[in-house]
Order: structure tokens, then C-alpha cells, then sequence
């Protein structure tokens, strides 16, 4: 055998290691203990319903605050209560004239929220007097969490058996 007969056969070899090393690390990986809590990251929030609105537990700036889930809502709103030391005095929210849902006046501060074990420190909020909200839906809530916290997660899914939302990384 040449020289030039020898080296071709090296590279052949080689691939074939190289291509079974990311196959054998994955597999490794997988058997590995403590790997399904690597995998899964996901949050379970126990909820309650009332007048068909799905709440949650949390908190506001170290304070307990009841959130209702908001899909449609695109930022965080927390009441002037929640919040905690609020200096302003704002009008009641009332019903939209343009269109669907509710408006009022508002402030963007931040805040620090948590919920479950997933924490947002100085997550802007927006401050609002939900006193016509509390009104109108019969239902005492200190904040609607939305879009822009909803949006960290990969998925959210309501587990209505079991009661939980699950929130996965």
C-alpha cells in the first residue's frame, strides 16, 4: 500500500467517529438522571375561576396580588393597591366608546412581579384604578397579566382538570 492509499482511509475512519459522537452525547444525555428536569421547565399555577375568568396568585413589589389572566390584554396592568406606595390620582377605568373592553387613565412604573417561581424584577407595569373593572365583572382581581409576560413562556396551557396553568420555558 502507497502513501496516498493510507491517507484516504484516515479521513473515512474519522467521519464515522465523529459523526456517532454527537449520537452517542445525545443518548448519554437523555439517560443521564436529573435530565427531565433539564428538559421540562415548566411553571404550574394552581387557578380558581370566578364569573368564567381564570385567576392566579402572585405578587406585586413583595406583596400578594390576584392576577386575571388576560390574553388579549398586550401589557400588564396592576392596580393603584398592588402596586403599593402610588402617589397619583387616577379616574376610574370605564368602557371603551371606540370599541371592545375597557380604558382610563394609566401610569408605566416599574415593578417587581412573581409569579409561581418565575420572577420579573423591574418588569414595567402599567398602574390603573380598576374600580369600574371590580364593577362591571363582579370580581375583585389586583391586576390583569398579559401579553408581554405571557410571551416569555414557549407555551401556555390551562389544564382545566387539574386545575393548573402551565407555563413552559
Amino acid at each position: 500500500m502507497n502513501t496516498r492509499d493510507q491517507l484516504s482511509t484516515v479521513p473515512v475512519v474519522a467521519k464515522r467517529q465523529v459523526k456517532f459522537l454527537p449520537v452517542a452525547v445525545l443518548a448519554l444525555s437523555l439517560l443521564s438522571p436529573g435530565s427531565g428536569a433539564l428538559r421540562q421547565k415548566i411553571v404550574r399555577i394552581p387557578f380558581r375561576e370566578a364569573e368564567s375568568m381564570i385567576l392566579i396568585d402572585g405578587k406585586v413589589n413583595g406583596q400578594s396580588a390576584v392576577f386575571l389572566i388576560d390574553t388579549g390584554c398586550k401589557r400588564t396592568v396592576v392596580t393603584e393597591d398592588a402596586f403599593g406606595s402610588f402617589k397619583f390620582e387616577l379616574q376610574r377605568m370605564r368602557h371603551n366608546d371606540t370599541g371592545p373592553g375597557l380604558r382610563g387613565q394609566a401610569v408605566r412604573l416599574p415593578a417587581d412581579v412573581e409569579i409561581g417561581t418565575r420572577q420579573w424584577p423591574h418588569q414595567a407595569v402599567s398602574v390603573m384604578n380598576f374600580a369600574g373593572i371590580r364593577q362591571t365583572t363582579g370580581v375583585s382581581f389586583d391586576g390583569l397579566l398579559g401579553q408581554d409576560l405571557l410571551r416569555d413562556f414557549r407555551s401556555v396551557r390551562i389544564d382545566y382538570s387539574a386545575r393548573v396553568i402551565e407555563l413552559e420555558n
